[in-house]
């Protein structure tokens, strides 16, 4: 039998196709002065947004690809938070300040999306297959040049800090997935998805 979404659902979807055209257009300069090769790496928030869609959609049966997308989904989320949070003056110039500002609020509900929709049990293999994907994209990232634009002078910084959240949520996620699954939280799911 198929579920029957309500409204807030289908209000959860087109935010998440706003946040996607929002990101791919945040991002386009960068993915035209980029090699191609670069292009899955460079537009990470819109990428797992849009996949998050699919998800809340039922379009992604696999459950390693559906943990990989909502555990990137969180990190995305909580990296932009934390970026935008420590380097303010970098981000909230005058000029910017209205822009940032949404997007700050944009990745809250991203970061809160990625939590509630990872699943409830993980098989160890698929923890690492997670970490591996993290850290190949922090590669592409740092090694590679394919992060956003940051503050040239804390880039090695943000490059650990990075690698540091990478780790942190491939160790807790089994503790991120039971604080996702317990009652409050699953009353939550039930109600936007």
């Amino acid at each position: 039998m198929e579920k029957k979404h309500g409204m807030l659902f289908l209000l959860v979807l087109m935010l998440n196709v706003a946040a996607v055209l929002i990101g791919l257009w945040f991002y386009s300069a960068q993915l035209l002065s980029s090699s191609l090769l670069l292009w899955l790496f460079i537009p990470d928030c819109p990428l797992y947004v849009f996949l998050c869609i699919l998800m809340l959609l039922g379009k992604i049966k696999s459950e390693t690809l559906n943990l990989i997308i909502a555990a990137s989904t969180l990190k995305y989320g909580l990296w932009t938070i934390l970026v935008l949070f420590f380097y303010g003056t970098y981000y909230f110039s005058p000029a910017d300040i209205l822009m940032y500002s949404i997007f700050m609020l944009g990745h809250i509900g991203m970061a809160a999306q990625g939590f509630l929709l990872l699943p409830k049990e993980t098989p160890k293999a698929a923890i690492f297959l997670l970490l591996a994907w993290f850290l190949l994209n922090d590669f592409a990232d740092y090694a590679l040049g394919a992060h956003p634009s940051v503050p040239i002078a804390h880039v090695r910084q943000i490059a650990l800090f990075t690698l540091a959240l990478s780790f942190s949520i491939a160790v807790l996620l089994p503790l991120l997935q039971k604080g996702a699954h317990s009652k409050h939280v699953q009353s939550l799911r039930s109600m936007l998805f």
